[in-house]
């Protein structure tokens, strides 16, 4: 009929799309994967620079800290952070960071909280257990990252040995 066939044929296309949707549901996972792992990631810097301070101060004032004021941290990185706040909302990874025996980063949205504890040995801080907290959202894909990073699944959590 036609002798100047231009175009794709109709399996061509097919094919064509089949191999991407492979593609798309091999790369969505992994980007998943890799996404989640780099804010725990960037997370667990922050807590770890947080709980230096910690000790720093409770060397410095011979007591625990009892707000993030008493902590060097920004202000303008925080909303609802005032003079007595002991919570308060980091504005780049939305989280909720706390103080107690340590510092806690409680992450909803992501499904897990951050907690590196400070133990008091004789009023000389030292610091404690970095544990991990499942507390939602995709808790196969939590658990993989958290694997990856060397945490241990225990009884209470996945800590870091």
């Amino acid at each position: 009929m036609f002798k100047n066939k231009k175009g794709f044929s109709l399996i061509e296309l097919v094919a064509v799309v089949a191999t991407i949707i492979i593609i798309v549901g091999i790369a969505i996972p992994q980007y998943r994967s890799v996404s989640l792992k780099a804010k725990i990631v960037a997370n667990m810097g922050f807590i770890q620079s947080l709980q230096n301070d910690y000790i720093n101060v409770w060397n410095l004032i011979n007591e625990r800290p009892i707000r993030l004021k008493q902590l060097s941290i920004n202000p303008s990185d925080f909303v609802n952070l005032n003079a007595n706040s002991v919570i308060a909302r980091h504005k780049s990874s939305g989280c909720d960071v706390r103080l107690g025996p340590g510092v806690y980063m409680i992450c909803p949205d992501q499904g897990y909280t951050l907690f590196y504890r400070v133990i008091d040995n004789n009023n000389m801080p030292r610091i404690g257990e970095k544990r991990l907290q499942l507390n939602g959202g995709d808790r196969e894909l939590l658990e993989k990252v958290a694997l990856n990073l060397g945490f241990q699944p225990t009884t209470n959590g996945w800590i870091i040995p």
